[in-house]
């Protein structure tokens, strides 16, 4: 998946996606930049079998991990009760404390 950033939940949803296996060169910062990726792909195979060696070889990683996700997601909601239990305005949390 090549893909670039941009305001939409997708865009954002699919960089971070790519973060998450440690493919971050198939995100771009733009249209231009997408299309160069894209192109240089086609035209290389061994490019694209490099890459999902990498994927495959990430499927025991963090976002293949349903059980980790359920964990992650479950302490990221009792910090933001916390928060709010203790009169904190809603704030950005990162995922792990």
């Amino acid at each position: 998946m090549v893909t670039w950033e941009g305001p939409t939940f997708a865009q954002r949803v699919a960089p971070s996606l790519l973060n998450a296996v440690g493919l971050d060169v198939l995100a771009s910062d733009g249209v231009a930049g997408y299309e160069r990726q894209a192109i240089a792909l086609a035209r290389d195979p061994a490019a694209r079998a490099a890459l999902r060696a990498h994927l495959i070889a990430q499927r025991g990683g963090r976002l293949f991990d349903g059980e980790r996700f359920a964990r992650d997601i479950e302490a990221l909601y009792e910090r933001m009760w916390a928060r709010a239990v203790a009169g904190l305005p809603p704030e950005h949390l990162p995922a792990a404390a």
